[in-house]
């Protein structure tokens, strides 16, 4: 021990403020673990190591998000008896495990839930990996001077073995001492997340828009299966999800990749023959169908406290009754669609589109098919996005709600041919350019919104299962969220012009004008 036994520890197991991080551990990984780092004990030059304590051996679970949230912010969410721990670049924070559920909000308030606030909102944690983690304290001495702490991370499962060690020190001598020595037997600086990849080798890395090679004289047609293949075989990774209800975003997600697939089918016109872009349509299409209803009362559900905030509290108790109504009707929807997705129809039929799409089968050629892919992108975003310009640029307070609708809807054309081509352009330019337009997507989408749901609250006031007291509340809703769709509407004009400035115009021609 350094010094006398009954000296106060210094680096006592206190919580590091994440919002001061040069008083936190700095975190070393030490794997393969060579001997010498499992016997951090000893004397090395000026350096003295000592065992402060056995590290008792307990169950883990490393924890993370379907699509990796935790694991790509650079951090670790490791659960190991009663207690939390996050693990990130240069800090370790530890609270209670105890939580009535595993999604964001059911976490108890601790300074791990807090480091997280934010990162995944819609997301529920997922076991990812799991086996036994011993954490053994030791101090140390540097020429009988500088003081301070390691503390050991031991992982051991069926991946084999890992060692992080933290250092526990001010910044000065005694911890570079301490970061030589840990140097010497094969430790690097650990980024947390990348220790995913260690704990559950082969596990595989979720991407909701996983890159797709393209080249740009490769054949659009070439191209194109290549986009539906990849967005099929995403959709099909969120099946389980959605089967076991784990949390909303994986039907989110199917409707995404089921969407992009329409849009290749619809936007690359002559690429397929005619009759194959027709039925393929139609087969995504009733796919999508499918999966309507569900996706409408899930939002509705997600959105439930906003409803409540906007309408007077004595008409909360027609809000209970209706979000009652729509809990019951959205879980006789999902056991139907869970049904339906473990049924030998949809599996024959999603099989089978998987197969037209092999990177072995051989599509019939629309009248397009042999254009290169660039040439083809280039001007099918050009038209998009001078489409996009015409219609905005006649948009008055007087223009109809349908002309709004419509540039919505070439908005949105408009961002999924550019990120389906995204790999032929140069990063930073295409980004440049996206980001406004999201923007102006996202008003676009706060006024159809409120558009759709002033719709279908009104429609539900008006069934026969409503109530009176249904009724005035969705009423309520009704006014509120009209006001919010006009109000989004006057913002357009200035969304668009945000959108249209000269630099995002010289952007468009230099990219994609030809």
């Amino acid at each position: 021990m350094v010094g006398a036994v009954s000296a106060p520890d210094p680096f006592p197991e206190a919580q590091p403020d994440p919002n001061n991080m040069a008083e936190a551990g700095q975190l070393f990984l030490l794997q393969p673990p060579a001997e010498g780092a499992m016997k951090l004990a000893g004397r090395r030059g000026g350096l003295q190591i000592r065992k402060q304590n056995k590290g008792k051996l307990a169950k883990f679970t490393a924890w993370d998000c379907f699509d990796g949230s935790v694991r790509s912010s650079g951090r670790l969410l490791v659960e190991r008896g009663s207690k939390l721990h996050l693990l990130g670049p240069g800090y370790v924070l530890t609270q209670s495990a105890k939580r009535r559920g595993n999604f964001l909000h059911n976490l108890r308030a601790g300074p791990v839930k807090e480091a997280l606030s934010g990162l995944f909102p819609l997301r529920c944690l997922l076991p990812a990996a799991s086996g036994r983690l011993a954490r053994r304290r030791y101090r140390f001495t540097w020429k009988q001077a500088g003081r301070g702490a390691l503390v050991r991370w031991h992982f051991s499962g069926a991946f084999g073995s890992i060692s992080l060690v933290e250092v526990l020190a001010e910044p000065g001598e005694p911890r570079d001492a301490a970061v030589q020595q840990l140097a010497a037997l094969g430790a690097e600086p650990a980024v947390p997340g990348a220790l995913y990849a260690l704990l559950a080798p082969g596990r595989p890395v979720y991407m909701l828009k996983p890159p797709v090679p393209l080249a740009p004289e490769q054949p659009a047609l070439e191209a194109a299966a290549a986009i539906i293949r990849s967005c099929l075989g995403v959709a099909r990774q969120n099946e389980p999800g959605i089967a076991a209800d784990l949390d909303t975003e994986f039907l989110h997600d199917y409707r995404i990749s089921l969407r992009r697939i329409r849009s290749v089918l619809s936007l690359f016109k002559g690429v397929f023959t005619a009759r194959d872009a027709a039925r393929l349509k139609q087969a995504f299409s009733g796919l999508m169908d499918a999966t309507g209803r569900l996706r409408d009362l899930d939002v509705y559900l997600l959105q439930r406290e906003g409803f409540y905030a906007r309408v007077p509290e004595q008409l909360h108790p027609g809000l209970d009754a209706m979000f009652r109504a729509f809990e019951a009707e959205r879980q006789q929807g999902h056991q139907r669609f869970a049904q339906y997705l473990a049924g030998a129809r949809y599996k024959r039929q999603i099989t089978a589109l998987q197969a037209e799409f092999a990177e072995t089968a051989v599509i019939a050629p629309g009248p397009k098919a042999g254009r290169p892919a660039l040439q083809l992108a280039q001007k099918l975003i050009w038209k998009r996005y001078s489409k996009v310009c015409r219609i905005a640029a006649g948009i008055t307070a007087d223009t109809p709600d349908s002309e709004v609708h419509e540039l919505r809807i070439n908005c949105k054309k408009l961002r999924y041919l550019m990120e389906l081509f995204e790999p032929l352009f140069e990063s930073a330019e295409l980004k440049a350019v996206l980001k406004p337009l999201k923007r102006l997507q996202n008003t676009l989408g706060d006024f159809n919104d409120c558009s759709v749901q002033q719709a279908a609250l009104l429609e539900f006031a008006s069934s026969p299962a409503a109530t009176r007291e249904i009724a005035l509340s969705a009423g309520a809703l009704i006014a509120v969220l009209h006001q919010n769709q006009r109000d989004a509407r006057a913002m357009v004009g200035e969304k668009f012009q945000a959108f249209d400035s000269p630099e995002t115009q010289r952007r468009f021609r230099a990219m994609f004008s030809g």
